[in-house]
């Protein structure tokens, strides 16, 4: 069995694989933070229960609030950066391979 060089298609297709997963991450993540304190659903009041930290009370807090509306929008925002570095990735490929 031959091994895989790093200009072969199976290494160009497994990085192609893993950044559109990263992608997907990402991305349903930040929207998923994002929408959760857009429309007041973060209920960490059970937590609040389990664990008396000052952290906890925090996140309960429109300051807390404030940082995972932040955190999502770093996370959507990650994503785009992923998705150009993937449409990127592709047309130089493309390009290189319309020169052959």
């Amino acid at each position: 069995m031959a091994k895989l060089k790093k200009s072969s298609e199976g290494w160009f297709v497994l990085e192609l694989i893993i950044k559109f997963m990263r992608f997907i991450y990402l991305a349903w993540g930040g929207i998923l933070l994002v929408m959760l304190i857009l429309f007041g659903r973060p209920h960490l009041e059970v937590a609040s229960f389990v664990v008396h930290t000052p952290l906890v009370y925090l996140f309960t807090s429109l300051w807390g609030n404030g940082i995972l509306l932040g955190l999502g929008v770093l996370l959507c925002t990650a994503a785009l950066i992923e998705l150009w570095e993937l449409i990127s990735l592709v047309l130089i490929s493309v390009s290189r391979g319309s020169r052959r």
